[in-house]
């Protein structure tokens, strides 16, 4: 015949064979110390009988549980990300001054200038509705239609939304960078 020992931490329930009634052993779950019932003795349920146990006792030992560390090898595509940004930093600050030497160039600028900040507002704003959403429907219609949660969700979450975030305002400098040129081009 079988006892029911169940853990107080966790509530797992153990089918255990009654000769190891009054004894204890590890839940398997959570490694709290699970103690088998005796049939007919009267359970506390009020948690009293801990208080008045033998002092003397001898404390179960506690198997430590070995964690494998793997290592972590060092994420590429935040470099690659950078760099790529300030590449292409470089080639727009060289067009940026080199609008205001020739026309020729000012174009080339608004060309680099234009698609470059599309792709980067595309990327960031999408990227935080993804975000909003797939953290939970509401938040995402939060995000949408609540016009300062996203504020909020933005402040909240700042290491996930960081790289979108900077990524909306590089395409924001860049449409400040083409509002300047073209204002330069239209008093030529």
């Amino acid at each position: 015949m079988s006892i029911e020992a169940t853990c107080d931490e966790c509530f797992y329930t153990y089918k255990v064979k009654e000769q190891n009634a009054g004894k204890k052993f590890r839940c398997k779950e959570c490694d709290a110390v699970v103690t088998v019932p005796v049939p007919g003795e009267e359970e506390d349920l009020l948690g009293f009988e801990d208080e008045f146990e033998d002092p003397e006792s001898e404390p179960i030992p506690v198997k430590k549980r070995s964690k494998s560390k793997k290592k972590k090898k060092p994420d590429q595509s935040d470099s690659f990300i950078t760099q790529r940004t300030m590449i292409l930093g470089g080639v727009v600050l060289i067009l940026f001054v080199g609008s205001f030497v020739s026309p020729a160039l000012s174009m080339l600028f608004f060309a680099v200038a234009g698609i470059s900040g599309f792709a980067y507002a595309l990327w960031g704003g999408i990227s935080l509705i993804v975000m909003a959403f797939s953290e939970d429907v509401v938040c995402g219609l939060l995000y949408l239609f609540l016009p300062l949660y996203s504020l909020y969700y933005l402040v909240s979450r700042w290491p996930e939304t960081k790289k979108p975030f900077v990524a909306t305002l590089i395409a924001s400098f860049l449409f400040v960078l083409i509002q300047i040129v073209a204002a330069q081009e239209l008093g030529r």
